[in-house]
């Protein structure tokens, strides 16, 4: 779901810039890219697979990643910028 934080880069990182519009609706149905997630048979990748049959997650997943950036990230999604903020705080 992190990667539905900004669609049109998601879509860009694929090599899809003509699907931000398909990814920023399924962002639109959802109040945070987190809430996404909502189930196996629906995970953001198997809806990402929908329209590109060639998605491999590792792959693409961290292009995207890349290309989104983690401030943006963070920005979007507030569970996964909490639990990063755990992690910054282990190493203090």
């Amino acid at each position: 779901g992190l990667l539905f934080s900004d669609p049109m880069n998601l879509a860009k990182a694929i090599g899809k810039s003509q699907l931000q519009h398909a990814f920023k609706a399924i962002r639109a149905e959802f109040p945070t890219p987190e809430d996404i997630n909502d189930s196996p048979a629906t995970a953001p990748s198997k809806r990402i697979q929908q329209l590109v049959a060639e998605y491999e997650k590792p792959l693409y997943g961290v292009l995207a990643a890349l290309e989104i950036g983690l401030d943006k990230i963070r920005a979007e999604c507030a569970l996964f910028d909490s639990w990063m903020k755990q992690l910054e705080a282990l190493k203090r």
